[in-house]
């Protein structure tokens, strides 16, 4: 499976390639890209919290249900503020899907909930995956290896080049060409 670093870059990627932003700080708009990007892992809590960290991993909220609530729920949220739907929701869903299909590309998954609890994957792993304790005793000591290491650095490898040119590319052929699709202060009341 990929690192948390390849999903906040894939997602970072994916947010920058539909233009817009979380609000005018930068800082923010990374946070909550990488906060959504790594979203579908948090299935790891119940299980590391049995003492198996793996053992809800990559079922139901990897699956592109999952990214089509978040894109809903955003969607809804953007509405609230008074804010355009549409890009919000087509920006969270796709950073959301992009853990998924990143996971998907390397490890089983259950791609289609509900519709199938088929646990699928692509035939041809495109990355190296890090290597995982079976338990939670140790658990974040035993993932600090220099195997894991080397596959971050991988992925960073991978992953920034690409999200670089595309910001790069971005700030020079639109300048200020960003929409912000929920900003980090309440908009005004019509009419002030």
């Amino acid at each position: 499976m990929p690192s948390p670093i390849a999903h906040t870059l894939a997602g970072q990627l994916v947010a920058e390639a539909c233009g817009a932003r979380v609000g005018r700080r930068r800082w923010l708009s990374t946070a909550v890209v990488a906060l959504v990007a790594n979203l579908p892992d948090i299935d790891w809590i119940p299980g590391y919290l049995a003492g198996i960290p793996s053992a809800y991993h990559h079922y139901w909220t990897h699956s592109v249900a999952a990214a089509l609530a978040v894109a809903a729920l955003a969607g809804g949220i953007a509405r609230c503020r008074g804010l355009r739907a549409v890009p919000a929701a087509t920006t969270f869903g796709a950073v959301y899907l992009s853990h998924v299909v990143l996971d998907f590309l390397m490890s089983d998954v259950q791609l289609l909930w509900p519709l199938s609890d088929e646990f699928v994957r692509f035939a041809w792993p495109l990355l190296p995956a890090l290597d995982l304790p079976p338990t939670s005793d140790g658990f974040f000591m035993r993932v600090l290896t220099w195997r894991n290491a080397l596959v971050v650095a991988w992925e960073v490898v991978v992953f920034l080049p690409p999200l670089v040119a595309l910001a790069v590319l971005r700030a020079v052929s639109f300048p200020g060409g960003s929409r912000e699709i929920l900003p980090d202060v309440p908009p005004a009341p019509p009419g002030n």
